[in-house]
């Protein structure tokens, strides 16, 4: 059950990764069929047919870290908008923070809130 949770998490973790950032293009029946597999075992979770899922409040838990990415993406487009409307002159040290910033919070954020979930999981078993 581990593995799946596992999965669950990383396929999680890159469709919302994928939306924001619109990196990695695919068709959409492969978004389809991962959003309802994602469906799919979220309700095979609360359901707890073997008893082997893991307790509802960490699955809410690691759930919410997931779903914040998306206010760390409207936080990173706020935060830019008024780092540039505050500095009315656009220069190459600009260009290069608001770079760096936002490839904190596209990639790299995403990253470290993956492997809190694969600890989570893994030290829960």
């Amino acid at each position: 059950m581990e593995i799946l949770y596992i999965g669950f998490f990383i396929i999680l973790d890159f469709l919302i990764f994928n939306y924001l950032t619109k990196t990695v293009q695919y068709r959409r029946n492969i978004c389809v069929l991962l959003v309802t597999l994602l469906c799919l075992f979220t309700a095979l979770h609360f359901a707890n047919p073997l008893g082997l899922a893991i307790p509802n409040h960490l699955f809410f838990i690691l759930t919410t870290f997931s779903l914040v990415l998306f206010v760390f993406h409207v936080g990173k487009k706020i935060s830019l908008w008024l780092l540039v409307r505050i500095n009315n002159e656009r220069n190459k040290n600009m260009d290069m923070l608001t770079k760096s910033f936002s490839y904190l919070i596209d990639y790299a954020t995403p990253i470290l809130i993956l492997i809190f979930q694969l600890y989570s999981i893994i030290d829960n078993y």
